[in-house]
């Protein structure tokens, strides 16, 4: 099928629905769903002391030790010990199910629970040289018998390898089910690739349309927001599937800010270039230079994330917003509309913005705003189409008036003999093996020496090729009958010329149009 025959907006609200429809299964099905037990550790009260060679942990009452809140901890550039606790529901003891102690973050770890060596992700050390970096996401296998209601925790931390300094690196540390820690992160697993999956489609989808369309600009801007949100939800993905070292974490948090701003931009040029094309790199500089600054300046990178789109949607608002207040459409309007409606969202959702909802928000978006250029388009081509029939029926008449006053005459070359025919005293054209034959209004034939094809060049505008058999003066057609798909055009005198099936639709509007 080709791609022009293709309805878009159709397509995308279709494939838009299916995916909220998925969403909202996904999201009952997990409900309903035992969700794996999970509990932290005290976060408010913890003990942290500075790590020396020494390979055993400290008593933890030595004067460098200091009673903190457990997230205010940074093992970053350094080690240390830390020390808290974690109650277990009675229900969890002696359970079948065994436990692991989870941590993640940041860091290379070794644990001890209740006074027992549990295992070590990497080997944490207060010098670079004997750090080898551990997982982002790690578990260790808690013994049954060493489980208790009330538990002591000890952790000895360190971080030398990043290259990026994290206002919180320790994510979470507490017992639950001994599973794969990536399995925590794959609660939508299975609607985040159902949803990469259709933004690949998409991708495909506006590549080919680039280079098809009259827009490739527009086109390449929706071709460049798609390829951003696939990327940016493999990079927000890979976390569920491995656990992977923890210095190309920072690698990762960089990555899926810079997509993020990229999206961002892309959503601000393409609604600069719709409305404001003058001022098109006034917006794209507004729009760049405040999130630049804004990313640098806000320590936290899911805030960062948020921000990098959130801004240059902002810009882009702002300058519907104007737009809207300047021309009052109804088209404006739901620009405005939807660019508040998706301000809104993130703001609201800005704690949790990194979960299925936030790729839910941006193929919702995309779809919009490809489905009003849609509808731009179509409109766009509707008036092309109908200028253009004017134009034919303004040439039409042109060229009957013209046959009136001076009817045109052609050469006809026939077993030797050239004579000369008046256009208008022409029926229609028959073809006949090699030659054709001229049906003439004052009776009788003529055969022309040559293909109709070569005839058909000779005939002004006024002469129609209706079948691959015939050329039909539109001036004697009285009118089209069509039935199952064929189609028999009724001249005058009552003569009946056969359509081509394909043809009937060309003809039919160019009776219209004469």
């Amino acid at each position: 099928m080709p791609i022009n025959s293709i309805n878009p907006s159709r397509l995308l609200c279709r494939a838009l629905s299916w995916l909220t429809c998925c969403y909202c299964l996904l999201s009952f099905n997990q409900v309903t769903q035992a969700e794996p037990r999970l509990t932290s550790i005290d976060r408010q009260n913890a003990i942290v002391c500075p790590a020396t060679l020494a390979a055993n942990p400290p008593n933890f009452s030595e004067p460098e030790c200091i009673a903190t809140a457990f997230y205010d901890v940074d093992p970053q550039n350094t080690a240390i010990w830390i020390k808290t606790t974690i109650a277990l529901p009675d229900t969890w003891l002696g359970n079948s199910r065994p436990l692991g102690l989870f941590v993640q973050g940041k860091t290379s770890s070794e644990a001890y629970f209740n006074g027992r060596l549990v295992g070590r992700s990497g080997t944490p050390s207060p010098l670079k040289a004997d750090e080898f970096p551990g997982n982002i996401d790690s578990v260790f296998y808690l013994p049954s018998p060493i489980i208790q209601p009330n538990n002591e925790v000890v952790l000895k931390l360190s971080s030398h390898h990043g290259f990026l300094h994290l206002a919180s690196p320790i994510h979470f540390v507490g017992v639950g089910d001994f599973v794969a820690p990536e399995s925590l992160f794959q609660r939508y697993t299975f609607l985040s690739m159902m949803l990469l999956g259709a933004l690949i489609l998409t991708i495909l989808y506006f590549l080919v349309l680039r280079y098809q369309s009259q827009q490739p600009r527009e086109h390449t801007l929706f071709l460049l927001m798609s390829s951003i949100a696939a990327a940016q939800l493999a990079a927000e993905s890979v976390r569920g599937f491995y656990s992977y070292s923890y210095p190309l974490h920072d690698l990762r948090l960089i990555v899926i800010v810079l997509l993020s701003m990229g999206f961002g931009l892309c959503l601000l040029a393409l609604v600069a270039w719709r409305f404001s094309k003058q001022r098109f790199w006034h917006w794209l500089g507004i729009g760049g230079l405040t999130t630049s600054i804004a990313i640098l300046a806000i320590p936290y990178f899911d805030a960062k994330t948020a921000f990098a789109i959130l801004i240059p949607a902002s810009c882009a608002t702002a300058l519907v917003a104007f737009e809207t207040y300047r021309e009052r459409t109804r088209e404006l309007a739901g620009y405005l509309a939807a660019f508040l409606t998706f301000d809104i969202i993130v703001l609201v959702t800005l704690n949790t913005f990194h979960n299925i909802t936030y790729y839910l928000i941006i193929a919702a978006m995309i779809a919009y705003l490809f489905i009003t250029q849609a509808r731009s388009l179509s409109r766009g081509e509707q008036r092309l189409a109908e200028e253009q029939q004017s134009v034919s029926k303004l040439v039409f008449r042109l060229d009957q008036l013209k046959q009136q006053e001076k009817p045109t005459k052609v050469v006809i070359s026939s077993a030797g003999e050239v004579s000369q025919i008046a256009t208008d005293n022409i029926r229609y054209c028959k073809a006949s093996g090699d030659y054709a034959e001229l049906h003439l209004n004052e009776g009788g034939s003529q055969l022309f020496s040559g293909p109709l094809k070569a005839l058909e060049d000779k005939l002004p505008s006024t002469f129609l090729r209706v079948h691959r058999s015939y050329i039909v003066n539109l001036d004697y057609v009285a009118t089209l009958k069509s039935l199952s798909g064929a189609g028999t055009l009724i001249l005058r005198n009552g003569e009946e010329i056969p359509v081509s099936r394909r043809i009937i639709p060309t003809v039919r509007d160019t009776l219209k149009g004469a």
